[in-house]
Order: C-alpha cells, then structure tokens, then sequence
C-alpha cells in the first residue's frame, strides 16, 4: 500500500480548488433569488428567459398576467411555471418581450 505523500496531494487540492470557482463562476451568472422565480435585468426578453429556464415563452407570460405587448420591467420578479414545455421560437409567434421602463 502506497503512503500518502505530499506531492499526491496536490492534485486532488488543484482539482477541489477548479471545481469550486466553476460552481462560483456559475452561481454568479445565474443567480436564483428563490425557487422558480428569476429577476429580470436589464436586456431580458420574455423569450430569453423562457429559453433559460426550459418553459415556452407564452407559459411564462401567462403566469405572470402578461398580455401584448409583453413588456417586462427591470426588476421585476417572475414566477417561473413548471419546466419541461417546449420553448417556441419568437419569430414563429412574432413576439419575443420587451424591457419597459424601471
């Protein structure tokens, strides 16, 4: 049985050490404020974020009271709906969202 040594240790602290500013960096540029709910930020569409979160754009928009024009306003809190709808495609529908004014 081979002794622990110093030297076999540094790459399991290197491998720690990359796995943990991966998690960072993703925890980062996708934060959650809670469960099923995203903060929108400034460039968002209704599209974008319903891409991001594997729903269909119009079930988002529904569960927000979202009507046309589809405008979202930096800030705001949506509820995200149940995954697993397919996403449609903004220019099928002819409507992608829109940030409003904060």
């Amino acid at each position: 049985m081979q002794k622990w040594s110093r030297s076999s240790a540094r790459p399991r602290a290197l491998a720690a050490l990359s796995f943990t500013i991966v998690l960072l960096t993703l925890w980062v540029a996708f934060p959650a404020d809670a469960a099923g709910t995203y903060k929108v930020k400034q460039g968002d569409t209704i599209q974008g974020i319903a891409q991001r979160h594997g729903v269909s754009w119009k079930a988002l928009a529904d569960a927000n009271g979202l009507r046309p024009p589809y405008t979202i306003v930096v800030g705001r809190t949506l509820q995200i709906p149940g995954s697993g709808a397919s996403a449609s495609s903004s220019a099928a529908s002819g409507s992608g969202g829109r940030i409003g004014p904060g």
